[in-house]
């Protein structure tokens, strides 16, 4: 017997564990460089609201937190490394009741990559397993006990769970599948609306947004058609990040547990319903890796308890290969805390590579001007971590994805002034090229920035349906989004601020050779609309399009300015 086994040492070893997984994630916080989308979540922190594009605001305030103590990584990562350990140690809390080895607590916890990489990375999947822990915690209780106060807690982890991140809905519909008969007690239904109270300020954001967020997440992303490598990729991550050579052992530990109770029963509806549920997603789009991160939760609730139902052979494997993955592992975050090394070329890896010399050379270009970068958002957002919050922007065009850089008014306060723009791969002004350690960089000087990305259009009374290479007449209704009047004016090259047609099929672009259309109207009073007609030519090929009516101008591509259509062409 182990010494973490006897009773009157099982806590000290506790002290000791949670104690080595703090300063570890602690010295990877700090030595490790920011992740591209943590980047762009510190972005969020310095501009702090009740929703984002992307996901709700709670990974925005944890980084707001922790950069009241630290600058740098280690702030942007504090709470994720404290979140990490707490969450670890009340995972033990709902564990020990069932008499459990710690050792074998331990071995679990510490053989699941996706746990190591979120003990110190800061995403929206932090706060949500941290909650998610709680509202297991706070599950529990109310099983035992349906009383008001068992009723409020859980309500309010609720609304944390989803002020973290949308997935949280997972949580609760497999906890009630697991449990249907909890729609028969009226105590869940006051849950219910006190969650949905508490989550108010975040459903006005959405409102006053136009629902962002679900039109991104439920329409957006699933654009391209199947791929069956989206399935395949799926089945391999989650091997890779549930344990390549201990999920295995895992997976059937937990499946052999001897269900206790309905609290059991969700535990084990929640673990492979939210596996099988991403699995059906991947038949639609591209599925993270790292969104099964709050199946780990059951995961590590229920395996310690059915390692000891494992036979002698299976669990003398299992430790064996646990010891070899934990060396892998730890090796793996070693080098990862070593900057500048070739592993850093890995694509898993290369997004944690520093990009300060990158961020310092631009700026040297810029000499002191915003700079503007095309497309994007996890670029801008890196430099505007390594530049400490220098003036930064994005502008979205037709071939990328709308972001949260298109909610925030940064573009609004360029009109008219000189800037500097990244990204642009045409010709500029004192354009200049050159190498970095994060790749080439081309950076132009543009005096006199007009930003047309507000200048929202919406085809109306389209006709069902087109002939191939038809030319048509459309009616585009034209909305001034900014926040203020606003002119615009021929450029330097006497181009004029225009519109041209996007055609995407099977989410990509279509290419159809269309004349801009000038912009009939060059000044807009605020929150003005006009009507314009526009001349345009339908694909030559037939099938089933989006199109949008997209504003343009010199230097620039069409912006993703508009609201797509769906057009069928015959």
């Amino acid at each position: 017997m182990s010494l973490f086994d006897k009773s009157n040492t099982r806590s000290q070893g506790l002290l000791i564990f949670l104690g080595a997984w703090l300063i570890i994630n602690l010295l990877q916080a700090w030595a490790v460089g920011v992740h591209e989308d943590e980047a762009y979540y510190w972005m969020w922190s310095r501009w702090m609201d009740w929703g984002y594009f992307d996901h709700p605001p709670m990974v925005a305030l944890i980084i707001k937190i922790g950069k009241g103590f630290f600058s740098g990584t280690l702030g942007l990562r504090l709470m994720t490394v404290l979140m990490s350990t707490t969450a670890i140690y009340l995972l033990w809390e709902l564990v020990k009741p069932y008499q459990v080895k710690f050792a074998h607590f331990c071995m679990v916890v510490a053989s699941v990559p996706l746990i190591h990489i979120y003990g110190f990375v800061t995403t929206p999947d932090v706060p949500l397993f941290f909650f998610g822990v709680l509202y297991f915690h706070a599950l529990k209780r109310y099983y035992q006990e349906d009383s008001w106060k068992n009723v409020l807690l859980l309500a309010i982890v609720i609304a944390l769970m989803f002020y973290s991140k949308y997935h949280a809905v997972l949580l609760v519909f497999f906890s009630l599948l697991a449990n249907w008969k909890l729609l028969t007690r009226p105590s869940f239904w006051v849950t219910a609306v006190l969650s949905v109270l508490l989550l108010t300020p975040h459903i006005y954001w959405q409102i006053s947004n136009e629902f962002p967020s679900i039109q991104y997440h439920l329409f957006d992303r699933s654009k391209e058609p199947y791929k069956i490598a989206n399935t395949y990729m799926y089945l391999l991550n989650e091997w890779v990040v549930f344990g390549p050579l201990t999920a295995y052992f895992l997976f059937k530990a937990a499946l052999k547990v001897k269900l206790e109770g309905d609290f059991d029963r969700a535990l084990l509806v929640n673990l492979f319903g939210i596996v099988l549920f991403f699995f059906i997603s991947s038949f639609k789009g591209w599925v993270e890796a790292h969104w099964t991160l709050v199946a780990t939760i059951p995961l590590v609730l229920l395996a310690p308890r059915g390692i000891q139902y494992l036979s002698v052979g299976e669990y003398k494997w299992f430790k064996n290969l646990f010891v070899a993955s934990l060396v892998l592992l730890m090796t793996a975050r070693l080098l990862l805390g070593i900057p500048a090394g070739p592993w850093y070329s890995l694509p898993a890896l290369k997004m944690f590579k520093e990009r300060k010399e990158w961020s310092e050379r631009i700026q040297e270009v810029a000499q002191g001007r915003p700079v503007v970068f095309v497309n994007g958002f996890q670029k801008p957002s890196q430099f505007g971590f390594y530049t400490d919050g220098a003036h930064v922007a994005c502008l979205t065009q037709v071939n990328y994805r709308k972001h949260q850089y298109d909610l925030w008014p940064m573009l609004d306060s360029l009109q008219g002034k000189s800037i500097a723009l990244v990204g642009y791969e045409g010709q500029l002004p004192q354009m200049q090229t050159f190498d970095t350690p994060n790749g080439k960089v081309s950076v132009g000087i543009m005096d006199d920035f007009q930003s047309l990305g507000k200048i929202w259009s919406e085809i109306q009374n389209p006709a069902p349906t087109y002939s191939a290479g038809q030319e048509v007449k459309l009616e585009v209704l034209l909305t001034n989004k900014f926040d203020r009047a606003v002119q615009y004016h021929f450029d330097l090259e006497g181009a004029s601020p225009a519109l041209l047609p996007t055609f995407w099929k099977e989410g990509k672009i279509v290419p159809v050779a269309q004349q801009p259309i000038p912009l009939e109207q060059l000044k807009w009073r605020q929150g003005e609309q006009r009507l314009q007609s526009v001349h345009i030519k339908m694909p030559a090929e037939a099938g089933k399009y989006k199109l949008m009516i997209s504003t343009c101008q010199f230097p620039f591509e069409r912006r993703l300015s508009g609201r797509a259509i769906d057009v069928e062409i015959k």
